[in-house]
Parts: structure tokens; sequence; C-alpha cells
């Protein structure tokens, strides 16, 4: 995929850019990458002008491989998103009966331990907080708790197997809860990824741009090509809504 193949090609460059000089994109992506590609082929006729002011041309050579990059630097990103949509749709589901099976194990616990004055104080310990990150660890707690007092919970004929159920669902909700959260590793890094491709982009679609509105000020017919089309009609619809009010 040439797309893959541009990110492939510029993944030292990108990488090398410092989180802290890392930008986010300030208008939709697929909008900056085509406004890019524009950029482009616009350009292309005034290649003179700008070697006679001593450009930097190293801009324009890469400016497509650029945008190419930072296409599927998006693409990989959007994957992540959608994961993350998966996950949250997830959580939708499956939470409840993992809140519920809580409320059960505490719901036994308080009452095959009432006579065990250090276990119930474990379990009201544990049952103090709320919400999901809580429920995650309590549903673990309370396994790790009731495997160390079987006898008591056999004395209330507890399904025994509920245990080993709150340890996996405690696992399981706590990575979907991380993935729905966007805190999962690949999550960070394909953000970051994207960002640090848009802001290499950026650099040189505007060192390209400056160049044109200076050497075209006067030139209404090649200056327009080194605007952006997008916060064109973006001001424009301020100053009319303005205008209105």
């Amino acid at each position: 995929m040439p797309q893959e193949n541009d990110l492939n090609l510029l993944t030292e460059e990108i990488e090398a850019i410092k989180k802290e000089e890392t930008l986010e994109p300030y208008i939709p992506v697929d909008t900056y990458i085509q406004e890019a590609k524009d950029l482009n082929y616009w350009v292309t006729k005034d290649m003179d002008a700008f070697k006679n002011i001593g450009f930097n041309m190293q801009y324009m050579d890469t400016l497509a491989t650029r945008a190419g990059a930072l296409s599927e630097a998006q693409s990989r990103w959007t994957g992540e998103k959608k994961s993350v949509a998966d996950a949250q749709t997830a959580w939708k589901l499956e939470s409840p009966a993992a809140f519920q099976l809580q409320n059960k194990l505490i719901s036994a616990f308080n009452y095959a331990f009432r006579k065990d004055k250090e276990a119930k104080s474990t379990v009201d310990l544990i049952a103090e907080g709320t919400g999901n990150a809580d429920m995650i660890q309590d549903l673990n707690d309370l396994a790790v708790v009731g495997k160390g007092k079987p006898e008591l919970l056999a004395a209330i004929k507890f399904d025994m197997t509920l245990l080993d159920t709150a340890a996996q669902l405690s696992d399981r909700m706590g990575e979907i809860r991380a993935a729905a959260n966007g805190e999962s590793k690949e999550f960070k890094e394909e953000k970051l990824l994207r960002d640090k491709a848009y802001t290499y982009l950026k650099e040189a679609v505007d060192e390209i741009r400056d160049c044109g509105k200076y050497l075209f000020a006067d030139n209404k017919d090649r200056l327009k090509g080194y605007r952006s089309e997008f916060i064109r009609r973006k001001n424009n619809t301020k100053n009319n809504q303005e205008d209105t009010e």
C-alpha cells in the first residue's frame, strides 16, 4: 500500500518529533490531507519562483509523502478508535452482570462471615467504595477473601465456582474498561503517531504556504492556492453569523 510505504519511509523523522512539540489537528484530518495534496499540485507551477528566493525545496519534495504518511497514521488510529467504541459497547452490555455479582458476593459474605469479626470487617472495607474501578477491584478481592474462608461459605451452601467467576470477570472487565477509556498502550501510541505525522506534514504545508503568500501577495490568482479553503469557509461562516447577530 502506497500510504503505508509513505509512513514507513518517514517513520524515523516522524518519531523523532518531541512529544512537547507535537500538535493536534485543528481541522478535520481528511480535509487537511486533501488540502496538502491540492497544495502539492498547485505549487508545481511556481517551482522557479520558489527556487529564486532560496526556498528549501525539500519541503516540496516530501510534501506528498508526508501527506500519505499522515493518511496511514490516521487510518491506524481510526482502527484503534473503533476498538475503543467496541469496548464501550461491551462495557454497557457486560458491566451490569459484573455489578450484580459484586453485590451478590458481598451479600453472601456478610451473612456467612457475620460471626467472624475479622473477615466481616474485611468485607465491609471492600464494600466501601463505589464506581467502575472499585467494582473491578472488588471482584478480585472478594474472590481472594472467599477462597480463604471456604468452610464458612460451605456452611451456607454458597456456590464456590462464583469465586473463580469473579476473579476472571475482574480481569475481563479491567481490560474492557481500559480499552473503553482509551487507556490501552496501542491507543496512545497510535494517537501520538497520528499527531506527530500531522505535525510533520504541517511543517511542510506552513513553509510552502508562507512562501507562496509572500511571493504572490500581489497576484490573487496564484495567492488563493496558498490559503486554506477550509479556514476561508469557516471564517466566512463566522462573519456571516456575526453580521446576522
